[in-house]
């Protein structure tokens, strides 16, 4: 009796320390995002929130707030370096992260730890850990056998548990050894690992396990954990093993290599990229970039992406990636600004090797355009360019991009003509269409001065023509059709506008039509998308003709200044 019990010891002490090695061997990964940045994604999912895009807004309100993913340590052989592998989406916005290794509940930080290089087409990033600290993690092996439907599979990972990261060791099986799909930021068609093992918030970049004798614990590394299908169950994503290496090979198992050779790679790639789609230059979009965009930009961005990098954006804001959908929308901006012109690298004008940052200067026939680029997660990406201002996507002067849905104007007439007018009050609600196009309503009331006739019968013989003025309190509708030419000065818009004027108005014992123009200049405020604060000055005249049931009334044509203030609705 003893021996099987001592055997049932046995096997219940090697899985628990097969399960406290696996936990030395998966980590905790939280970015580390600078003051700037925090600052950015704060200010910008407050804005997305107040024009309606909740899911994209708490995204970016978590990332302000400190966000955490999950990864897993490998040593190469080769460079004898120490890595953490874990999703490209859990590090964006940062270049260093924090480690925390949870053994006998006890944890263990690692801070500042770099973020050395990232693969944008397939979700991957390698973090690099500092010798100092090998020693107190447990690298995991890569297994690169042939999987098949139906293996049983493993996940080991942190996924959240009230609002902190927890560990979670779960089981599933393959349900599509070999499925593939067209990556969201890459033409070329990737395989991935599809299986049935939980995979929850936090969990990405969590490895996805099979068992084997070969290490100290248990376990072999056969993927990446990277995404979750919407709309069903149990379809969860992994990355293949073999990525992994492709990515350690091309961005650190090569010799070292000066930075101005690198620079001058990536900058001549960029004129490759822009030929071809969008997606071929996302790699090429610094995080910097991302963070100079501010909302009311970010909205001059989608106008002016193409219809298949708008939908795109749309997606990554579905999955959750809103990060991704800025550097989609600069980047399909990229190939429009540099296809356009056919600009062709032309040379480096400066590296600043402290700050890893450079300068490239571009050249089209006899123009030229600097731009700026930055070191960022192991690759040179560019920050920005002359042609593109950071921000203000669509440059200054006639705009192609301005307008709202409705807005909403209070509005006041100072007449010139003020023995016969009083003041005039209006509201109007007004929509452009096609930028310089608009039509708007108006509902409105004025105190007018009319002069007829009426007949005095004193004498039923002979009635006498009597002159009469009256004062009239009329209330007054209008419909106006017109045109204007926005003019692009950073947020702020002026906009010379011309509009027709026809309605009706009526007061008591009285009844008439308007008709009439007006001209004049308005000043836009841009805060959001279609969202702006307005304020305009114009020349209004009108006429008015009058009835009194029957018999002819007249007054004179409103002639005066309008003011009015208004916001988008």
């Amino acid at each position: 009796m003893r021996k099987p019990l001592a055997l049932l010891l046995a096997v219940f002490m090697s899985v628990t320390v097969m399960s406290q090695s696996l936990r030395e061997s998966v980590v905790v990964v939280t970015p580390t995002y600078s003051e700037k940045t925090q600052q950015f994604l704060s200010t910008f999912g407050k804005h997305l929130k107040s024009d309606g895009f909740y899911a994209a807004a708490e995204i970016l309100e978590s990332y302000s707030k400190g966000i955490y993913g999950s990864g897993f340590a490998y040593h190469d052989t080769i460079s004898g370096k120490m890595y953490i592998v874990t999703n490209r989406h859990v590090v964006d916005q940062a270049s260093e992260v924090d480690i925390e290794i949870t053994s006998n509940d006890n944890t263990h930080k690692i801070t500042n730890c770099q973020v050395v290089a990232c693969d944008d087409a397939l979700d991957l990033a390698l973090i690099l850990l500092p010798e100092s600290e090998t020693g107190n993690i447990v690298p995991l092996p890569l297994l690169f056998e042939a999987l098949h439907d139906g293996d049983n599979v493993f996940t080991a990972g942190y996924p959240g548990l009230a609002g902190k990261p927890s560990w979670q060791y779960a089981n599933g099986i393959i349900s599509n050894a070999s499925l593939t799909l067209e990556s969201l930021v890459s033409t070329s068609k990737s395989r991935f690992i599809q299986h049935t093992a939980p995979v929850d918030a936090g969990s990405s970049g969590s490895p996805l396990l099979i068992k084997t004798d070969n290490n100290i614990t248990g376990h072999s590394v056969i993927g990446i954990n990277t995404w979750k299908a919407n709309g069903r169950e149990n379809t969860n994503l992994a990355i293949p093993a073999s990525a992994i290496i492709e990515l350690i090979e091309k961005s650190v198992g090569q010799p070292a290599t000066n930075d101005s050779i690198r620079l001058k790679e990536r900058a001549q790639g960029l004129t490759k990229a822009v030929k071809e789609t969008y997606k071929s230059v996302i790699p090429y979009v610094s995080y910097g970039f991302v963070s100079e965009i501010s909302a009311s930009t970010f909205y001059d961005l989608i106008i002016q992406s193409s219809d298949n990098a708008q939908t795109a954006i749309n997606e990554s804001y579905e999955q959750g990636k809103p990060l991704d959908g800025i550097r989609i929308g600069i980047a399909d901006i990229i190939c429009q600004k540099f296809v356009q012109k056919d600009y062709k690298f032309n040379r480096i004008v400066s590296i600043d090797a402290d700050k890893h940052t450079a300068t490239v200067e571009y050249i089209s026939g006899n123009k030229t355009i600097d731009t700026e680029w930055e070191l960022e997660q192991g690759n040179w990406r560019i920050k920005g360019a002359d042609n593109m201002n950071k921000t203000d996507i669509e440059p200054n002067g006639i705009s192609k991009t301005y307008g709202f849905g409705t807005s909403i104007y209070a509005n006041v007439g100072f007449p010139f003509n003020k023995d016969y007018y009083g003041m005039l009050y209006n509201i109007s609600f007004k929509r452009t269409v096609a930028t310089f196009l608009t039509y708007e309503l108006g509902i409105g009331a004025i105190n007018a001065k009319t002069t007829g006739i009426e007949w005095d019968y004193t004498n039923p013989q002979e009635p006498v023509e009597v002159p009469v003025t009256n004062n009239h309190t009329m209330a007054d509708i209008n419909i106006g059709i017109g045109g204007q030419l926005p003019i692009k000065c950073s947020v702020i818009y002026i906009v010379p506008y011309v509009k027709g004027l026809g309605g009706l108005c009526a007061g008591k014992e009285i009844f008439g039509i308007n008709y009439g123009i007006n001209a004049g200049l308005e000043f836009a405020y841009k805060f959001g998308y279609q969202k702006y604060v307005l304020l305009n000055v114009g020349y209004l005249h009108r006429w008015t003709s009058l009835f009194d049931f029957g018999s002819a009334r007249e007054t004179q044509p409103f002639s005066g200044i309008t003011a009015a203030i208004g916001v988008s609705l």
